[in-house]
Formats: structure tokens, C-alpha cells, sequence
């Protein structure tokens, strides 16, 4: 009899305390985020084709585009994550450097907009409106867009678009693309 009551107070207690959450709550208590970096991307500028951009602009120039595999749920997988879990994805950084030749500044745009496309569709997932002209990396802002559609397939097509301010000085320029992606999953 002892053990009956102990356990009917102790279930008593369990759904009482239950009550004090919201459904909301107890949902967001099976979410986890888990942050994965996707393989940098290097590319290169061909000054020439830059150059005739900038004089022919009317819009902003296209510096990448590309189709890029991520990998995230190849990574995820790996620790036991199914890609059905994934509730909800975004990008978390996104940092541009300039990594040949040396001493070239991103002096060259003032504007620069990172998009993820689904066909016809261009999608803003990151930007910087200043660029530091004394620097050769720049950290790009984050606009915390769902994009797990976007992400959840490979590849996944990156455009890279930037306000040319002035000629490209050298014949060409090599930029990193190093990228994080936050994913929210179902840990239950």
C-alpha cells in the first residue's frame, strides 16, 4: 500500500508540474541547435571581367556563382542526427577573405549581398553595407532567414553579388568563403 501511494503522489506531482509548462515550452525542450561549418569555397576574380562589369554597371556585379555541396547533412548524419529531424536551418556566419595576392584590400566594392537561389528565385541570407577599405576579410551579417530548404539539398546554389566603387588594381584576386550553418533538430 505504501508503494501505491508513493507512486500515486509521485505521479500526482510529475503531471502537476507538467501543467506549469506550455505546450510550447515542452516543445522547445526537444529542439537542439547544432552549428556546422560547411566547407570554405575559394574563388577568383578575373580583373578583366570585373573591370568591364564596373564600366558597364547598371545593377550590382555578380563575383560568384556557384553551386556548392554543404555537406550538412552528410555531417549531422554522421552523429546521429537524421535529416528528417531538422527543424528549422540558417546561416550563422559568413566571412569573405582576400587570400592572394597579399596586401589587397577590399577596397574595391563598398556593398556586398550573399543570396542562396532556388531557380528564379534569389534569397538575401547575408550582406555587409560598409566595407572596411583597410582590411582583406570581411564578416558578413546574417539575416537569420529559414533556409532549411535551401540547405537541406545539394548543391546548393550560392550567388555572391557586390556595388563595385572602383577598378580592380591587379590582374585578379582569390577570396576564401568560409560559412557556418546553424540547424535546429528533434532530439526526441
Amino acid at each position: 500500500m505504501k508503494k501505491t501511494s508513493k507512486f500515486l503522489l509521485f505521479t500526482m506531482a510529475t503531471v502537476l508540474s507538467l501543467g506549469m509548462y506550455s505546450c510550447d515550452e515542452i516543445a522547445d525542450a526537444t529542439k537542439q541547435k547544432v552549428t556546422v561549418d560547411a566547407p570554405d569555397v575559394e574563388f577568383t576574380i578575373d580583373s578583366t571581367e570585373y573591370n568591364m562589369a564596373k564600366a558597364s554597371q547598371t545593377a550590382d556585379v555578380v563575383i560568384l556563382d556557384i553551386n556548392m555541396e554543404l555537406s550538412i547533412a552528410d555531417e549531422l548524419e554522421n552523429n546521429g542526427i537524421s535529416v528528417d529531424k531538422f527543424v528549422s536551418g540558417e546561416l550563422a556566419n559568413a566571412t569573405l577573405t582576400i587570400t592572394a595576392p597579399e596586401n589587397v584590400l577590399l577596397n574595391f566594392f563598398d556593398e556586398i549581398s550573399l543570396f542562396v537561389v532556388d531557380g528564379e528565385e534569389e534569397l538575401l541570407i547575408a550582406n555587409a553595407t560598409s566595407v572596411d577599405a583597410e582590411s582583406n576579410t570581411i564578416n558578413l551579417t546574417c539575416n537569420n532567414d529559414n533556409i532549411l530548404d535551401y540547405i537541406n539539398v545539394d548543391p546548393v546554389h550560392i550567388i555572391i553579388k557586390v556595388n563595385p566603387i572602383t577598378y580592380l588594381p591587379v590582374p585578379y584576386v582569390t577570396i576564401t568563403v568560409s560559412t557556418a550553418y546553424q540547424v535546429e533538430v528533434e532530439i526526441l
